[in-house]
């Protein structure tokens, strides 16, 4: 197994994210608007009107068949692509497009799981390989990336069976059946220690990239048995590309300072200003002229054009030499590949439009004036189940405190306790970074603040009150001798002097955390108001309640529970 020096850029130009997230299949149908503010239909990359203004929230791309819309209460629902689109399916607070006959989803409060067209379930990813698992990726390229309540990753397949145990701090989605990854035996290294592992589709290492010595932290995909690498060679650095076995197809050069694209026979790169093709024999194919030039289907290249215009790009079309394939410039220009593979969408003047590769616009085409080509939900599906008494439970909560701290302990208590979980502390709604402990920050604040997150990206913040200002500003005293020139005398000051900050003497006085309704606890508030509340009667004793309010007596101190709109609110110790 061969060891070589890898580094990546990725593309900055929102286009060309844009047109990376390729897809297994083509698309069947688009969404459009005909006017403003008016109702969602459907459209084929051919032109063909599935149905017009039927739908008021955005749906999906359809693929195999089926397309998802958001309802008003947030989560999704499926439907068929046909003239009168039926709902098919169940309630899904997250999901993923269709490819390949199979989507990632996660129904309303339950884990993320497979799915056929249907709505079946194929398999409930709840847990792979003994981790429990916090959310999956979409499928791309048959194989879909999962990510574990403890930060690892692996691979599934459409059949939900695990190929890549979940080992990996880092793992992009396959591509020309390799995925690229970082193992978590690297996960306390300094970065220019990692190793890149380049995986295939049965779980074996097939390669090694070292970073050691090169700047750069992202990495690409192959593409067609190919890798786009950097190396730095006399302080300068230079890209080439590699084969599968780490043997170099095109060696590093100063004059490619990134490389983008890459097909069977040529690539793009960049000479630091503009973007130009180059064969893979060394020949100049189309010299650097372009701001951006990306790769699509039969020889075909999209490119982005500087524009004195309100616009910051205009793009067109053109073939490997350089010819335009109908001399005109887009506001905007999907790449081919795309939709399914012949036509594309483009943006002229103030509406959309379909062209063939000729450049010729459909005929026929309704007005078009929004157009969507959303998969979906298209970075993580995250799982929608929590259990909620695991969760409290990790809160760490008890009648005397929090974390192990009680109202015995002290600033310096705290501030341990911070360090120890790596928190940070929040003033006035900013992190702060640098020692915890300095004085200065807390001036007239009697509370400090930290944020962290539990299980399924929750967010809770945390105030720890005292019982009065944490900190003050200190002086020292400074005799001055004056003259009073009317009464002709000599007379001594004392002035103060700022001398830096120090802790007033104070006195913990309660605890209060404020739950969002974010993550997986989205449309749980009242069970977790609820459960909250059962655990705090274990504690003492009920003084009011009422549907989203509770004060209790505990020991010698007392507790206020309160829902209020997007958070729950729990306050504990000396609460009046």
């Amino acid at each position: 197994m061969k060891q070589i020096k890898l580094s990546y850029v990725i593309w900055a130009s929102l286009i060309f994210t844009a047109c990376s997230k390729t897809s297994n299949e083509c698309v069947e149908y688009i969404p459009f608007q005909e006017s403003e503010n008016e109702l969602w239909g459907m459209i084929a990359p051919n032109g063909e009107v599935l149905f017009s203004e039927e739908f008021e929230e955005t749906p999906t791309v359809a693929r195999n068949g089926r397309f998802f819309i958001r309802t008003n209460n947030g989560t999704w629902e499926m439907y068929t692509a046909e003239k009168k689109p039926q709902p098919i399916g169940k309630e899904y607070a997250h999901i993923s497009g269709f490819h390949n006959g199979v989507a990632i989803v996660a129904e309303k409060g339950k884990p993320v799981s497979i799915i056929d067209t249907e709505g079946n379930t194929i398999k409930v990813l709840d847990s792979i390989a003994g981790k429990k698992v916090y959310g999956v990726r979409p499928f791309k390229n048959n194989y879909a990336v999962f990510l574990t309540t403890d930060s690892l990753m692996g691979a599934v397949n459409r059949n939900g069976n695990c190929i890549i145990k979940p080992e990996y701090i880092l793992l992009c989605d396959c591509n020309d059946g390799k995925f690229i990854g970082i193992h978590s035996k690297y996960k306390n290294k300094n970065e220019n220690e990692f190793i890149f592992s380049v995986v295939n589709t049965t779980g074996e290492t097939i390669l090694e990239l070292s970073r050691d010595k090169y700047k750069h932290t992202g990495i690409n995909h192959f593409s067609h048995g190919m890798l786009a690498v950097c190396v730095k060679k006399d302080d300068q650095e230079m890209w080439g590309i590699i084969n599968d076995m780490g043997e170099y197809v095109v060696e590093p050069d100063s004059r490619f300072k990134e490389i983008g694209t890459i097909s069977e026979k040529s690539f793009t790169y960049s000479n630091g200003t503009r973007w130009g093709l180059m064969g893979l024999d060394g020949k100049t194919m189309i010299r650097p002229k372009y701001k951006g030039l990306i790769h699509d289907q039969d020889n075909l290249l999209l490119a982005a054009i500087e524009t004195d215009s309100t616009y910051e790009y205009e793009f067109t079309y053109i073939d490997n030499k350089d010819n335009p394939i109908e001399k005109k410039k887009y506001k905007w220009a999907s790449r081919f590949s795309r939709l399914d593979g012949i036509h594309s969408i483009v943006n002229i003047d103030d509406y959309f439009s379909i062209i063939n590769k000729n450049g010729e616009e459909i005929e026929g085409l309704p007005n078009i004036v929004n157009i969507e080509i959303s998969e979906g939900e298209e970075d993580l599906i995250e799982s929608d189940f929590l259990d909620l008494d695991n969760f409290i439970s990790e809160l760490d909560i008890s009648p005397d405190g929090l974390m192990g701290l009680t109202f015995k302990s002290t600033l310096q208590d705290v501030f341990n306790l911070l360090v120890e979980r790596d928190f940070r502390t929040y003033i006035n709604d900013k992190p702060m970074d640098g020692p915890l402990d300095n004085p200065e920050w807390y001036i007239n604040q009697d509370y400090i603040e930290f944020r962290r997150k539990v299980i399924g990206n929750i967010g809770i913040s945390t105030h720890i009150n005292f019982t009065g200002n944490l900190s003050k500003k200190i002086y020292r005293t400074k005799r001055e001798l004056n003259y009073d020139y009317w009464g002709g005398y000599y007379y001594y000051s004392d002035n103060k002097i700022p001398a830096g900050y120090t802790w007033c003497d104070v006195s913990l006085t309660s605890f209060t955390l404020y739950i969002n309704n974010t993550g997986v606890m989205h449309g749980k508030l009242n069970a977790l108001f609820s459960r909250l509340s059962d655990k705090f009667k274990t504690f003492g004793t009920v003084i009011e309640e009422y549907e989203y309010f509770i004060r209790l007596k505990l020991n010698n101190t007392s507790a206020v529970i309160v829902q209020k709109g997007d958070f729950v609110m729990i306050s504990w110790g000396k609460t009046d």
